[in-house]
């Protein structure tokens, strides 16, 4: 059974995570863009952070030890 401090925890390294990705992804896209501007950036990040963002909320829900396994950097 998996307790409330381990669900925390992931959830936390879920966010963080999720932050890196999210300014890795805009330096990437906008910085040789030079300027927040540019539109094609924006969809782009819609259309990878959308579906990932259901995908992660749906494991966060359904089965949170597949997302646990899949947050290791070596399996």
């Amino acid at each position: 059974m998996e307790t409330k401090e381990s669900r925390t925890d992931l959830i936390q390294a879920v966010i963080v995570r999720i932050f890196s990705m999210v300014a890795f992804l805009v330096l990437i896209i906008f910085l040789p863009a030079g300027s927040f501007s540019f539109w094609p950036g924006w969809v782009y990040l819609a259309v990878i952070l959308i579906p990932f963002a259901f995908a992660v909320n749906y494991f966060l829900k359904r089965d949170p030890a597949f997302l646990e396994r899949r947050m290791r950097m070596r399996e």
